[in-house]
């Protein structure tokens, strides 16, 4: 099993056992069960690349991203809430911003190409390779910079009618793993209202994360 965390900060919470420093896997535990942790770092650009040398040095059985992510709606996904992907997209990449965006799908650019081994990605991926068995399953959707403001949070949302959960660097794990052929869990604990102006709870975020991580290390819901 691999654990693949964005940043040391969520890392504390996660582990009991040594911490991750980098893209380069540590043996650790979660309560007492070993596992191989690593960090991707903030952001989309550098979660593909950690990711990917992360899951080609320890080619695991399974994979999961955990850290925090923003709710896109409280009633479905409360702060403090656990979110499991079904399914990641990319916005951002592409031309124009805010209500004006066009990505890869309307610009006619893959973002990964095809070949005679994998499809040709776009700017959607399914994700989920088994359920924890509690909290909220959707779409999330991964950006280059979170939303600062509500319009910022509408413009998303009206191009993507049905995400739940906004974060930074699912998408391109999910394209590393599916790349490396690594069965991917993406498990976020919400620690804000996408665009909302109130501070960030990251422990509550963190502390739905960590139930969720436990319970995947555990096994088979």
């Amino acid at each position: 099993m691999l654990i693949i965390v964005p940043t040391a900060r969520e890392a504390q919470h996660l582990f009991d056992g040594p911490l991750p420093s980098g893209e380069t896997p540590v043996r650790t535990r979660v309560g007492e069960v070993e596992v191989d942790a690593a960090l991707c770092g903030y952001g989309v650009a550098a979660a593909g690349v950690l990711a990917a040398i992360a899951v080609a040095r320890v080619a695991p059985e399974r994979v999961a991203l955990v850290g925090i992510c923003g709710t896109f709606d409280e009633q479905r996904l409360p702060v403090g809430g656990l979110f499991e992907a079904e399914e990641v997209r990319m916005h951002g990449i592409g031309r124009g911003a805010g209500e004006g965006h066009a990505g890869p799908g309307k610009t006619g650019f893959p973002q990964a190409p095809g070949n005679g081994t994998h499809w040709a990605v776009v700017d959607r991926l399914p994700v989920g390779a088994r359920s924890v068995g509690a909290g909220t399953r959707g779409v999330l959707l991964t950006v280059a910079a979170s939303a600062a403001r509500p319009e910022e949070a509408a413009w998303r949302r009206a191009a993507h009618p049905d995400a739940l959960a906004e974060d930074m660097e699912g998408f391109a794990v999910a394209l590393a793993c599916a790349r490396l052929r690594a069965p991917l869990t993406i498990l976020r604990g919400a620690s804000n209202v996408v665009g909302g102006e109130g501070p960030w709870k990251h422990e509550q975020g963190l502390a739905a994360a960590r139930r969720g991580l436990v319970a995947w290390v555990r096994g088979p819901a």
